[in-house]
């Protein structure tokens, strides 16, 4: 067809569509190209090196209630990896939590201390397990207002049965040995049952002290000499529980002075790729949750609903927990 049979319509159509392929190609490269520029970045490391943030002090928080946390534990594994961290900072503000929970907290950073270098800052209070995993960075900086100590471990159950008796409810227990589930909520404990517990909470504390005595090199005898007191940042240096007064500037001097670090070095905070979703929580949290803010956890108060269900929740609530109630 000749173009003088064309319309004017036609031509322009014609056009726009040459235009409209032009553009699907030249698309079709960038796209391509881009799609290799990540594959060969992706296989080199590229990627990670244009994305890292450089050498840096990573500054990881712990605080509130010490409960199973594994995307931090899985920070901690990471750090420990990271060869762009080169020291690591525990910024603590913690009562203490569950037994077991800050065992295994311990533990990932007794790991973490053998890869980086670690120091502790306990900036209000690091207490019973959070003090725990304050003893696993080599140094421990503390205010002088802080609190820290209250090393030991403990077990708590209401004993309701009186209650029940006032409101004429009769509770029937069959068990398969005079130790199952004892000590119960609903009938005074055993002699047997009590010295049961007091073992298990023995076996528990002598784990603990072991590990404060390995990590502060105190002698385990005046460890356990301290019966669970807690005390303030100045008066821990003077029992060994602290090595220095302060907060994150007396650490980074340490690292500074120790281990040779740039004073300058960026500090970043490093946070877990995600937390605990609130539905989440267990027992143990949510009764703290609800006796410290109240049913709904937005108001800073301790309603009668709130201590209601606390009190429910306690006596279904398992386990050791290594805790300061000073807060």
């Amino acid at each position: 067809m000749s173009m003088e049979g064309l319309t004017a319509d036609t031509l322009i159509e014609r056009r726009r569509l040459r235009r409209s392929r032009s553009f699907w190609r030249v698309a079709a490269i960038i796209l391509l190209v881009l799609g290799l520029a990540g594959g060969i970045a992706l296989l080199t490391g590229l990627d990670e090196r244009l994305t890292s943030p450089g050498e840096h002090v990573a500054r990881v928080d712990l605080e509130g209630f010490i409960d199973f946390d594994e995307p931090l534990i899985d920070l901690l594994e990471a750090l420990g990896e990271d060869e762009n961290v080169q020291a690591v900072i525990l910024r603590v503000n913690s009562p203490g939590g569950l037994s077991v929970a800050g065992e295994m907290l311990f533990t990932a950073l007794v790991e973490l201390g053998e890869a980086k270098p670690l120091v502790s800052v306990v900036n209000g209070v690091g207490t019973s397990a959070a003090y725990l995993a304050a003893s696993a960075g080599e140094h421990i900086v503390a205010r002088n207002g802080s609190v820290v100590g209250s090393i030991g471990v403990m077990a708590q159950f209401p004993d309701v049965s009186e209650l029940l008796d006032t409101v004429g409810v009769t509770m029937y227990e069959v068990r398969s040995g005079e130790l199952k589930a004892q000590p119960s909520i609903f009938s005074p404990p055993s002699e047997d049952a009590l010295a049961e517990l007091q073992g298990l909470i023995e076996d528990n504390f002598t784990w603990f002290v072991d590990q404060i005595e390995a990590q502060r090199g105190l002698d385990g005898a005046v460890i356990r000499g301290f019966e669970g007191t807690v005390f303030s940042g100045r008066r821990g240096i003077d029992v060994g529980l602290v090595d220095a007064l302060g907060g994150e500037e007396v650490a980074l001097d340490y690292l500074s002075e120790t281990h040779g670090l740039d004073e300058d070095i960026e500090v970043l905070d490093r946070a877990p790729d995600q937390s605990l979703p609130l539905g989440t929580r267990s027992v143990a949290q949510s009764v703290m949750a609800r006796i410290g803010l109240g049913g709904d956890g937005a108001t800073v108060q301790v309603s009668g609903e709130g201590m209601r269900d606390a009190l429910r929740d306690a006596m279904l609530l398992d386990g050791l927990v290594s805790l300061w109630h000073g807060r």
